[in-house]
């Protein structure tokens, strides 16, 4: 596992567009949001869910981009060959990818903190579900991510896939468009709830009012509760875990 982490690292060094959209892009996202909405709580609307963007643009984008060109090398090829058992394999990519995740998405919450602090409602937020979406979307995104990258022919095509996965996800779930802009439309509230991304985001963004006015959390989340987004998730989680397992042992034959 040490082995595959160092070899992910040195990769991520030289991977310019994880760095620029997994840490220096939500910033932007976040500054022009700020300046778009305007008001005394604008930062403290918008922040959750940049935040939570680490997960797709890390775990989808830049996780199927990276397994994609490993296969272009021989290093999947080397891996192959080892005794090393598919659920090793996988769970040593998820588990550095999820830190990696904790990693940018606390980077983008100390930066909107340093900069709108007296706008962002501290005394609101449930940091126990704040937590705990970003684990459950960090695993999400990764195990798509590394589907994504094991069943795509080329890295052109992971490419293409993975943004096709990565806009939807980010623009209907609730991370840049506020879950207020969203419920006016009942269509994207479907569309919202198919998404399975939305379900980790529902709880962020709960979780960041939790303490707020009734009036208030009720309308800052997809779910009026937290176990239905905790145990939609859990599934979810399951089935893409278990699906990139068995589509690398399928890739390995």
């Amino acid at each position: 596992m040490l082995a595959m982490f160092r070899l992910l690292l040195g990769y991520l060094k030289k991977s310019f567009h994880s760095i620029f959209f997994g840490f220096v892009f939500p910033i932007i996202m976040l500054t022009i949001l700020v300046a778009v909405l305007g008001g005394d709580n604008a930062a403290n609307t918008v922040l959750p869910g940049l935040v939570m963007s680490a997960s797709p643009v890390l775990g989808i984008v830049t996780l199927a981009m990276t397994y994609s060109d490993f296969k272009q090398s021989i290093i999947i090829k080397r891996i192959g060959a080892t005794p090393l058992r598919p659920w090793e394999f996988i769970s040593s990519i998820l588990i550095f990818h999820v830190i990696l995740i904790f990693i940018g998405s606390f980077w983008t919450l100390g930066i909107g903190a340093a900069l709108y602090h007296n706008q962002i409602n501290w005394g609101a937020i449930n940091w126990g579900y704040v937590l705990l979406s970003i684990l459950l979307s960090s695993v999400m995104c990764s195990a798509v991510g590394v589907m994504v990258g094991i069943l795509a022919p080329d890295f052109k095509v992971a490419n293409a896939f993975s943004l096709l996965l990565y806009l939807p996800t980010s623009f209907l779930s609730g991370q840049y468009i506020p879950y207020q802009g969203i419920s006016k439309q009942p269509a994207l509230v479907i569309i919202a709830k198919i998404i399975p991304f939305s379900y980790p985001v529902s709880i962020m963004n709960r979780g960041w009012n939790n303490y707020s006015s009734s009036s208030d959390l009720a309308n800052s989340a997809l779910f009026n509760n937290y176990w239905v987004p905790i145990l939609v998730s859990i599934v979810w989680i399951g089935a893409l875990v278990f699906g990139a397992i068995m589509a690398y042992k399928y890739r390995r034959k």
